[in-house]
């Protein structure tokens, strides 16, 4: 599947190999396994499964970032999860996040690399 510029509803569940190019996604919205959004504001809730790609992003509050997920530049907002293998070079990233396994985060402002090992 793949769609030109485009608003993605709340609960709107994007199958694996999906991409879109320049997306607003809402809240509760599922980024299957494969998907890719170029410059998306991605709402609360979002869950980007194993796999996706957002190259510019701002993500918001309680986002899950699963395993593999790749955010190159990102303003990751507070409870987010970044699960194993999720890798956010350039980031602001909120109170309250949770980095697990293998995540690296990288701070663009203070230099600061946070990574996590283990749980």
């Amino acid at each position: 599947m793949r769609s030109r510029a485009q608003p993605v509803g709340r609960g709107t569940i994007l199958s694996a190999g999906s991409v879109i190019p320049s997306a607003s996604v809402g809240c509760g919205t599922i980024l299957s396994a494969g998907s890719v959004i170029e410059r998306a504001s991605v709402g609360r809730g979002t869950i980007l499964s194993a796999g996706s790609v957002i190259p510019s992003a701002s993500v918001g509050r309680g986002t899950i970032l699963s395993a593999g997920s790749v955010i190159p530049s990102a303003s990751v907002g507070r409870g987010t999860i970044l699960s194993a293998g999720s890798v956010i070079p350039s980031a602001s990233v909120g109170r309250g996040t949770i980095l697990s396994a293998g995540s690296a985060v990288e701070s663009a402002t203070s230099g600061t690399r946070y990574h996590s090992f283990g749980g």
